[in-house]
């Protein structure tokens, strides 16, 4: 894949939206007037000017509402050593051959962006200089050229990663963060039945919705209610196999408000339904007494 994927300066037009869409490489985005209001995933981010916006080419991203007039975007896509489109083990992506990084920059450079606390970030006039820079060697190829486009991509990582460290949560407060969240995750299997919303799970841990969301996603690769409904359908899992409550019992014990919201989940966590899947389970013990 290219170096530069792609690169150049938006402002809205007739387009007023960015499409939902992901790129082939690290987009970089300088926030130079207005305002935009963008999410990647699931996590929304109001993102004014005087900010830098980054994403990973495995992440979903675009505009949340029509951009208001004066909204004006600097950006360059610089590639990695292949295309992503799943978040790698560990997020531990490559970077393209022709970056003038050693290898121990290469980590350190990954690591200051996969840590950084958003994916919006202040905005610094080198950075704009960069990806400027960037978007004026489009088209050129004159002598020289693959030098300075080298230069600069590595240069705009480096800045980038600079400014995202520079943001970064003290390591010792990041630790109690996490072992908040850790200690709740635990909870929620006994609690797991009570009536949580993102909300008030992000006020139990101290934390906002979109901060609490990045950790436990961190810790169990579910969102807050992901996590919430999968640990409900194994709780119903034990009581459809050693109870002979009803399927609509064992549905509001578990949490759930409605039989067809129960039904819809626990199909979607298990491929069957309350039903069949209690009488799979006594139908293999009944087996098993026989055999025994």
């Amino acid at each position: 894949m290219n170096l530069i994927d792609v690169t150049g300066v938006w402002r809205p037009g007739k387009q007023r939206k960015l499409s939902w869409h992901r790129n082939v490489g690290l987009e970089v985005v300088c926030v130079t007037g207005g305002t935009a209001e963008w999410s990647v995933d699931d996590r929304a981010y109001r993102v004014p000017a005087g900010s830098v916006f980054f994403t990973f080419p495995w992440e979903w991203h675009g505009s949340t509402c029509e951009t208001a007039p004066g909204l004006e975007l600097s950006f360059a896509v610089i590639g990695l050593d292949r295309v992503y489109r799943k978040r790698p083990a560990n997020n531990r992506f490559g970077w393209h051959p022709e970056l003038p990084f050693t290898a121990t920059e290469g980590r350190q450079i990954r690591k200051a962006l996969v840590d950084s606390p958003s994916r919006s970030l202040p905005l610094t006039e080198n950075l704009v200089h960069l990806v400027r820079g960037i978007a004026g060697q489009r088209g050129a190829d004159g002598l020289g050229t693959g030098v300075v486009r080298r230069a600069l991509a590595g240069q705009t990582l480096v800045e980038l990663a600079r400014i995202a460290q520079s943001q970064a949560t003290p390591r010792s407060r990041v630790l109690e963060t996490d072992h908040r969240v850790l200690a709740f995750i635990k909870q929620m299997e006994s609690r797991c039945h009570e009536p949580w919303s993102v909300e008030s799970m992000a006020s139990a841990c101290g934390l906002g919705r979109a901060r609490l969301t990045d950790l436990v996603r961190k810790h169990t690769g579910d969102t807050p209610l992901m996590l919430m409904n999968r640990l409900r359908v194994q709780r119903a899992q034990q009581q459809l196999a050693e109870s002979d409550a009803k399927v609509i019992d064992v549905a509001f014990g578990c949490g759930f408000s409605t039989a067809q919201h129960f039904c819809r989940v626990f199909r979607d966590y298990t491929g069957t339904t309350p039903s069949q899947y209690r009488k799979s389970v006594r139908s293999d013990s009944e087996a098993a007494s026989t055999v025994a």
